[in-house]
């Protein structure tokens, strides 16, 4: 499913998902193990078919996304560009 088309979606599966996120459907349920990612994401409609609400993952991506902007570039790899900057 193509993201332009998800603007009139609520439910989407998980390659939908990792779409949503630009990410491979193995990463987005990599994303999915982790503590902070949204429970309430997840509609289970039957123990094989589960879905993930559209509007949750979008919320949910603009946090990731906020956070990643307050935190910006890891400690080892400002150290790493300096170095190289150095020599």
């Amino acid at each position: 499913m193509r993201c332009s088309r998800m603007q009139d979606t609520i439910l989407t599966d998980a390659p939908g998902a990792g779409e949503l996120f630009t990410l491979s459907e193995r990463a987005f349920h990599e994303l999915r193990k982790r503590s902070d990612f949204p429970p309430d994401a997840e509609v289970r409609l039957s123990p094989r078919c589960v879905r993930f609400r559209v509007d949750v993952l979008r919320r949910y991506a603009a946090e990731l996304a906020a956070k990643t902007a307050v935190q910006g570039e890891p400690e080892q790899l400002k150290r790493a560009r300096q170095k190289r900057r150095e020599t």
